[in-house]
């Protein structure tokens, strides 16, 4: 992967970038920046030399920057699967406000 193209895939998939020299080599941090978080320690800034950016393939890069903090929340109301990250504040209330409980049937 060249400069450019991590340049670009920062760009399109919300990746903060600087290119820096950290303990001697020259390189990249790299940050996730997660809409749904404003904490900072919720957002490692991870570091990448350049030889070894030259040896990396976006997707890979992008696992270590996400760090699988890019879960879609699907929930499941009257029989239908919906992404709840569009959902405003009211409707998130809601599906904090539910109740799981047993509704198997019993024996009788």
């Amino acid at each position: 992967m060249t400069k450019d193209d991590l340049v670009d895939k920062c760009a399109v998939n919300a990746v903060a970038w600087a290119e820096v020299t950290h303990d001697g080599q020259a390189g990249y941090y790299l940050r996730w920046d997660d809409p749904r978080s404003d904490t900072p320690a919720d957002k490692p800034d991870i570091f990448i030399a350049t030889e070894a950016l030259a040896q990396q393939d976006w997707p890979t890069v992008y696992r270590s920057v996400v760090q699988g903090r890019d879960v879609r929340q699907v929930t499941r109301v009257c029989g239908y699967f919906s992404a709840t990250e569009n959902w405003n504040a009211s409707k998130i209330g809601e599906l904090a406000d539910r109740h799981r409980g047993d509704y198997s049937l019993g024996r009788t």
